[in-house]
């Protein structure tokens, strides 16, 4: 996971339980890294945020290193505005990670109208930083509270309710059949008129369904982009497995992410 106290590191506890050893990197690309190396088991990078959007670094990860999905987890997102006294009047700068500050934009342009947002790494380096200097106010997880002994000013300070992010288990292999299965595919499309509508034909001829597609362009060649798509179903059954080698036949580049148990719960 990123450093302690991350929603990552929530996001493992749910996935692993509280006795598995966890140990923080500086970036999501590092993670990848060290995952491709055998360095680590697995990691566990966000993909999704149901507010926000996709986190455009996991994905370019996906592009350069070859992992494997191994699982997925969605976390209910609760941010907290902590500092070290507890008191909002003791509060000069407030920090976080770029994706927390932007969720919370209208409740600190209504609350904290003229205090200054700065953007860190994680929201742990935020909780780190606001235990270090008592003129700090960071927006961090309910495990950084009781990590660096830090007081709520706030509780629920997101904008939206209902925000969640999506977790994704990386590791060097996939799992066998659940009976409620996702399956993660990453390909790129020939040079063409209707490249991806027909690319899609072939999971609608199939019956598959598609819970989601993005799209991010190649460093370095324009015009040229990647599609990750999220099916529903287990690369081991006959149909996925059928239609999966038409598309590898179809298009420019194909990769198979992996297949994983699908995870609806947000708790």
């Amino acid at each position: 996971a990123l450093p302690i106290s991350t929603f990552s590191h929530l996001a493992g506890v749910k996935y692993f339980g509280q006795s598995a050893k966890f140990i923080p990197a500086e970036t999501i690309e590092d993670i990848f890294h060290d995952v491709e190396h055998g360095r680590i088991t697995y990691g566990i990078v966000p993909v999704e945020n149901s507010i926000e959007g996709s986190v455009t670094s996991t994905l370019d990860s996906f592009i350069k290193y070859r992992v494997k999905i191994s699982g997925e987890a969605n976390l209910a997102i609760k941010h907290n505005l902590v500092n070290y006294s507890g008191a909002m009047e003791d509060i000069k700068t407030v920090i976080s990670h770029s994706q927390p500050l932007a969720q919370c934009r209208q409740w600190l342009r209504k609350n904290l109208a003229n205090i200054p947002c700065q953007t860190v790494f994680s929201t742990g380096v935020a909780a780190q930083m606001a235990q270090k200097d008592h003129s700090v106010a960071a927006i961090a997880s309910s495990l950084a509270i009781k990590t660096y002994d830090l007081q709520v000013v706030a509780q629920g300070v997101e904008d939206y309710r209902g925000n969640t992010t999506r977790f994704l288990l990386i590791g060097q292999k996939s799992l066998p059949r659940s009976g409620k299965d996702k399956t993660s595919i990453l390909l790129s499309l020939l040079d063409r008129p209707g490249a991806l509508n027909s690319a899609l034909n072939i999971l609608a001829e199939h019956g598959i369904s598609l819970s989601r597609i993005e799209s991010r362009p190649v460093k370095g060649e324009a015009g040229k982009y990647m599609f990750f798509i999220d099916i529903l179903g287990h690369i081991d059954n006959q149909v996925v497995s059928r239609a999966l080698n038409r598309l590898r036949e179809t298009c420019a580049s194909f990769e198979w992410l992996g297949s994983y148990p699908q995870v609806e719960e947000t708790n």
